[in-house]
């Protein structure tokens, strides 16, 4: 048997690579060398071994449209702006999408002598505290810059993730996907919710399923809407003892993560979600270690869709063993879709 026939007798499993393309949201924002080159080369080299092609990018434009700002007032170098572009390209190339990303807080962000930006005013993090006009700013500049570094050579710009999974309400999101022709949402994670100064979102009674269509509330399936949502994939986890022991053992051997910022840390708001649901987190790259590595396994085992949501600036050389690890039990046992395209 050839090993096209052997992969046509497996069944077949997606498996949605997302990213969320950006820098640190809080005191200290790290440096693009460090959250998005660096990771990408590792991730580059386990996508060449396994074919990965048409992982999702979503790059924070946000902070584009800030970086090109300070660019025009002669404070930040050209060619930083420069080598983003060349990583896009790259990016591109090597058959992934770009779409945007949207943190409204860069509007306050404050730029350090040391070039990296401090973003602890978060006043703006939610979309729905911007005025109407940066709105409108933020959503055209974001679709231009992306243009400007040719992403609609390579395919349509028609999905989105909104900055702290802040869809809602998406009534003030509505409106650009309409001017912009967006169609798909990967803002929603089901059973989850989180309410601080910063990010506020509930998706709480949101039951899992692989996509669905919707019209004016992302967390309310409608079969005759005009986008689709796809679900970030979540877990049950488990109060384990040896997880901790490993994190702590990482920590310490200094396995940390590649990037060299640090993150938001707001204050709590007192809230009571739809739904209590206990027990469960993300997919993401970020948070798959060797001692939940089996629970990443039986979800494969029970879901055709599985959608991962990671972060390339907390990536670590031990999540990206895992990742190559994860990969090679898949694509040995199933039949690999990377394209979300493709998932019905």
């Amino acid at each position: 048997m050839t090993k096209k026939e052997q992969s046509l007798d497996k069944e077949k499993r997606n498996i949605i690579f997302t990213f969320d393309h950006e820098l640190f949201l809080g005191e200290k924002s790290g440096t693009p060398e460090k959250c998005m080159f660096l990771p990408y080369s590792h991730l580059k080299s386990v996508f060449n071994e396994f074919s990965v092609e048409k992982a999702v990018f979503f790059l924070d434009t946000t902070y584009l449209i800030r970086l090109d700002k300070e660019i025009k007032s002669g404070l930040v170098a050209v060619n930083l702006m420069d080598k983003i572009q060349t990583h896009v390209r790259e990016l591109l190339e090597d058959g992934h999408y770009i779409f945007p990303h949207i943190h409204p807080h860069w509007l306050n962000a404050e730029l350090k002598e040391n070039g990296m930006w401090k973003l602890t005013n978060f006043s703006k993090y939610c979309f729905k505290n911007c005025s109407s006009e940066e709105m409108e700013v933020i959503w055209d500049k974001s679709i231009k810059i992306l243009n400007r570094f040719g992403v609609n050579d390579f395919h349509k710009i028609d999905a989105f993730r909104a900055g702290g999974w802040g869809i809602q309400p998406f009534k003030n999101f509505k409106p650009y996907f309409e001017k912009h022709s967006l169609v798909y949402d990967f803002s929603v994670m089901p059973g989850m919710h989180g309410y601080t100064e910063a990010q506020q979102f509930d998706f709480s009674d949101v039951e899992w399923k692989a996509q669905y269509s919707f019209s004016d509330v992302v967390t309310e399936e409608d079969k005759n809407g005009s986008f689709v949502e796809l679900p970030i994939s979540i877990r049950r986890t488990k109060d384990s003892l040896r997880e901790k022991l490993l994190l702590k053992y990482l920590w310490k051997t200094g396995n940390r993560s590649f990037g060299d910022g640090i993150g938001a840390v707001p204050n709590k708001i007192d809230y009571t979600p739809k739904k209590i649901v206990e027990g469960v987190d993300m997919v993401s790259l970020d948070l798959i270690n060797a001692a939940n590595f089996g629970e990443h396994l039986q979800l494969l085992k029970d879901r055709k869709t599985i959608q991962f949501l990671s972060h390339p600036k907390m990536l670590s050389k031990h999540s990206i063993k895992m990742m190559k690890k994860f990969l090679s039990y898949a694509s040995k046992h199933y039949s690999l879709n990377f394209d979300f395209r493709d998932v019905h």
